[in-house]
């Protein structure tokens, strides 16, 4: 299948003289939503089509139009799908997978994009603009040509470039040798957060162009409803809720599972298992909190983790599997599959805490989300987190940041917010809200976290460059650098 809707084959491409392509690299959310990387993806260019679809008249108008053409080296996702059968006019696939692109398909997966490119650039008179989303998925070899001028190269994190653990050397140094190779060549280089840009910035002190940030964003139906606060009702979900994730057809054997956890707190970790994430000081923290203080019946909810940390927590203790999930009760930990966004944002609203220990983030969206969802969080310091909401707009007691890895100053701190009464005005608000997301929003001073928010900052920028529009809305970042950075 090479296109879908109003690209019905690689004649069009010649065909539309008139129309501008941005094409975006799907390949890193083939299979849907499963990173952070892959949510960028999926986020920016459902808005990226949105916001397009509405602009059509103006940009008509101005004999110019910019439509995107989805990429990708095999079929497309369904989210594709769906995109394009809501936005024909707007959005077009093109795919260079097998009998596509016959001299590139037995290339390294790593030069598919540079052949991708340069087959658009000859289909449609090099009216193209590659966006690279992801770290790797920009083509090689252009720098000293034209084609650098149409390439936006996305870095989500400096993490390779920080000292930190659990990132393979090889890793590094690949990261390290291509990042800094696109902010030496490349003018468009973007990253999600101010964060990176800071590092990023210093790693080139030659470079002339400005360093833009687009921002990350939040998906709406995390914290579109309201904070259940009504015991009754919170245990009739959350019991639903693992019906539904468990899958277990073994009644008594789900309802011993149950009776056990559904009354507790619930303390969630989400992300994947790597070192720098230190899920190690959350479970010991956890650990601690529930051997001093059995009052509080608390179960530490793990969400992305892999064989290797389930592996780590059978050395420990045996384990029970309910369904898909996987029980590890002498731990306190339950260890859930992979979750939808939808059931993710669930579990937000069902639990009592969400704890963040990770000494590096390019942006962070657990906290954010758990934040939007009425959850509170404690997180690591000294990373993209911090960047998520001003200082003192939250109260500590929802929004806590440390800035240490021992796991007895986490302990201390889970005990405390888990005990505390949540009497104060902000959480009488918090749980009076119709949606916790627009009563936190409403607090974060004007940041509403929402993709299309990315999307128009985004099209202003590449219209105006392009000579589509006239005015461009841009907002200068203050840094202390050689490198101008801007928020776009």
């Amino acid at each position: 299948m090479t296109n879908l809707s109003t690209l019905q084959n690689e004649a069009n491409l010649k065909e539309n003289s008139d129309i501008v392509w941005l094409a975006i690299d799907s390949r890193s959310a083939q299979s849907g939503i499963v990173s952070g990387i892959s949510r960028f993806v999926i986020g920016l260019t459902r808005a990226l089509a949105i916001e397009l679809n509405k602009r059509n008249l103006l940009l008509q108008k101005n004999k110019k139009r910019l439509k995107i053409l989805i990429v990708s080296k095999s079929e497309p996702s369904q989210w594709i799908i769906d995109l394009i059968h809501s936005y024909p006019d707007t959005v077009s696939f093109w795919s260079g997978g097998p009998g596509a692109l016959q001299k590139s398909y037995d290339k390294p997966i790593w030069l598919w994009p540079t052949f991708a490119l340069k087959r658009i650039q000859k289909l449609t008179s090099n009216h193209v603009i590659w966006l690279a989303p992801a770290n790797f998925d920009r083509p090689l070899f252009i720098s000293r040509n034209n084609m650098s001028s149409r390439v936006i190269q996305v870095v989500h994190d400096s993490i390779p470039f920080m000292p930190v653990k659990g990132v393979g050397f090889i890793f590094k140094r690949q990261f390290r040798f291509l990042v800094k190779r696109a902010l030496s060549r490349l003018p468009y280089v973007s990253t999600v957060s101010n964060h990176s840009a800071k590092i990023l910035q210093s790693l080139v002190k030659k470079r002339t162009s400005p360093l833009y940030v687009i921002g990350d964003a939040v998906d709406l139906h995390f914290g579109s409803q309201a904070k259940i606060t009504d015991t009754d009702q919170l245990t009739i979900l959350r019991k639903k809720f693992f019906e539904d994730v468990s899958l277990e057809k073994d009644s008594e054997k789900f309802n011993s599972f149950v009776e056990k956890i559904i009354q507790g707190q619930w303390i969630l970790g989400v992300g994947r298992n790597q070192k720098y994430k230190c899920w190690d000081v959350a479970l010991q923290a956890v650990s601690k909190v529930a051997s001093e203080n059995n009052a509080l019946n608390i179960w530490f909810i793990r969400i992305g983790s892999d064989p290797k940390e389930i592996s780590s927590f059978l050395k420990r203790c045996p384990m029970k599997e309910i369904g898909r999930i996987k029980f590890f009760e002498n731990l306190r930990t339950i260890v859930l599959p992979t979750l939808s966004d939808f059931e993710l944002a669930d579990i937000y609203r069902f639990s009592n805490l969400l704890v963040h220990p990770s000494v590096a983030e390019g942006f962070g969206l657990p906290p954010l989300e758990s934040a939007l969802s009425g959850t509170p969080v404690i997180y690591r310091t000294s990373t993209a987190v911090d960047q998520h909401f001003d200082s003192g707009v939250l109260p500590t007691n929802f929004w806590c940041g440390l800035d240490n890895g021992y796991s007895a100053i986490w302990a201390k701190q889970i005990e405390k917010i888990l005990q505390d009464k949540k009497d104060s005005v902000f959480y009488k608000d918090l749980y009076k809200a119709k949606s916790t997301r627009q009563f936190i929003v409403e607090k974060a001073n004007g940041k509403s976290f929402e993709w299309n928010e990315s999307a128009v900052s985004l099209l202003d920028w590449l219209l105006s460059d392009m000579g589509m529009v006239s005015k461009i809305n841009k907002k200068t970042i203050s840094i202390a650098s050689n490198i101008e950075t801007k928020t776009i």
